[in-house]
């Protein structure tokens, strides 16, 4: 097929907000676009598998180009809207649609797998590409059971793109040096542990720079083929009302654009490295 263009992305992912504006990871905008534009320029055919993929904003908005999509996560029954709770400021799920049922809607392929307990459910070299996005941080118990896994079902010319917050962006190299603990998508041990009763997995567990991110992807079987750093942007930072929080968060990411490698997100593509 025909790679679908960027701009049609996003009006794909336009048309999905309207008609689910309180699910899932609404104000992302930019981080989806972003994941878009690396996997045109490497995916090369066949079904995408989105490994983690609740609460299905990318893979539905993949399924109206007409991509053919599997979508995989550990629990396929959980709501996929949320709402923020006063009492204890935090987001909580809500709605009466589960995933299973709004992947149907999009044509989309489901399996259920808690990747941390369980094999995926999938023959050995039997997927072209992999979509791994916003789900190593959130591992606590097997981080390298689940990279292997991902290895074991990739085909030796298939692909996996990942992305994952940056330890060493410049909030958190800020935070580090004030102490201030106020750090980019490192949460707290308890609220981290806490996301599970909240919203069906767990928090954000360990976070990591690019050296050891490809240090662990290449002892886990994989041959890096591209990396680089974004600086995403929440949608309700893209316009900043005047005062000084817009003011600082301006001048953030102008420096993260003229020095990259402190931009709050990494994202990699690999293949195989071998056939074994």
């Amino acid at each position: 097929m025909e790679i679908p263009t960027e701009a049609q992305f996003i009006e794909a992912l336009s048309t999905y907000r309207k008609k689910w504006p309180n699910d899932g990871y609404f104000g992302t905008h930019q981080r989806f676009v972003e994941t878009y534009s690396l996997l045109r320029s490497f995916y090369r055919g066949g079904k995408i598998v989105d490994v983690g993929g609740w609460p299905g904003d990318f893979s539905c908005a993949l399924a109206e180009l007409k991509f053919d999509v599997l979508l995989i996560d550990k629990d396929l029954r959980r709501p996929t809207a949320k709402v923020y709770d006063e009492a204890t400021g935090k987001w909580v799920l809500s709605g009466t649609v589960p995933l299973t049922e709004k992947c149907r809607q999009y044509g989309i392929e489901t399996l259920q797998c808690d990747l941390e307990h369980e094999p995926i459910p999938l023959e050995d070299s039997s997927v072209k590409f992999i979509v791994f996005t916003e789900v190593l941080e959130h591992l606590r118990v097997a981080p390298l059971k689940v990279l292997r896994e991902l290895r074991r079902i990739l085909k030796p010319e298939g692909r996996l793109l990942l992305t994952t917050p940056n330890l060493l962006s410049l909030r958190n190299r800020i935070s580090f040096m004030t102490g201030q603990a106020k750090y980019d998508t490192l949460e707290m041990p308890f609220d981290a542990l806490a996301a599970e009763e909240r919203i069906g997995h767990a928090g954000h567990f360990r976070v990591f720079s690019m050296a050891e991110l490809l240090h662990l992807l290449q002892h886990c079987g994989f041959l890096t083929i591209n990396h680089t750093y974004k600086q995403i942007t929440h949608a309700q930072n893209e316009n900043f009302n005047f005062s000084f929080y817009s003011m600082r968060m301006k001048l953030w990411n102008k420096i993260t654009k003229w020095i990259y490698p402190l931009g709050n997100t990494l994202c990699v593509v690999v293949e195989r490295n071998g056939d074994s």
